[in-house]
């Protein structure tokens, strides 16, 4: 029988009897020794958080790279579900018809879907979007932006982000395609729809 003093913790006869090298308990993976930049670039971003440093392809398969665009403009992005789909195609619709003021707030507008490159340009051919479509067929974006179901599908959102510091100022998820526009509108352009 084990002795115990007032400084050693009780343990019961079951757990006393292991050995802990035969432990199951696993290790988490960000603390053995990847450190706290792994471990933030995994997070889920906020209102007050910066855009992630992340490259995408866009539609004609060309490298986006958030942080970047943000240095000269500030920065929508709105995903949704599934290219040329009804709600989809209103919500890209709505973007584009509100381009030029978006663009007069200085801001920059892109969609992002799990949809390939080859889908993204049909879409973007179609509706005659000036914008760039990025395809995310990962889903690396989406949930960072914390937009992806957890079915895997994702919510129709979207992020605003402040030129030059990256810092996200509206998170909007799980919104339907209209409001996603009018709402973007408002808060770019500071006025009502």
């Amino acid at each position: 029988m084990t002795e115990y003093t007032a400084s050693t913790p009780r343990r019961s006869t079951r757990l006393n009897s292991r050995d802990p090298s035969n432990s199951k308990v696993p290790i988490a993976a960000e603390s053995v020794s990847t450190g706290a930049k792994a471990k933030e670039s995994e997070e889920v971003i906020n209102v007050g958080n910066l855009v992630p440093d992340l490259t995408l392809l866009n539609q004609d398969e060309t490298p986006v790279n958030l942080p970047e665009l943000i240095k000269s403009r500030g920065l929508v992005i709105f995903a949704y579900p599934r290219a040329s789909t009804p709600g989809c195609t209103k919500q890209g619709c709505g973007f584009r018809d509100n381009y030029p003021q978006i663009q007069a707030a200085d801001y920059e507008v892109f969609g992002v879907s799990f949809d390939s490159c080859k889908s993204q340009k049909s879409f973007q051919t179609k509706q005659n979007f000036p914008y760039d479509l990025l395809s995310d067929p990962e889903g690396v974006l989406i949930e960072r932006l914390g937009a992806k179901k957890p079915d895997g599908k994702l919510f129709r959102s979207h992020w605003i982000f402040e030129k030059g510091s990256g810092k996200c100022l509206v998170k909007e998820i799980d919104i339907s395609p209209l409001d996603s526009v009018d709402k973007a509108f408002q808060v770019i352009t500071g006025s009502i729809v």
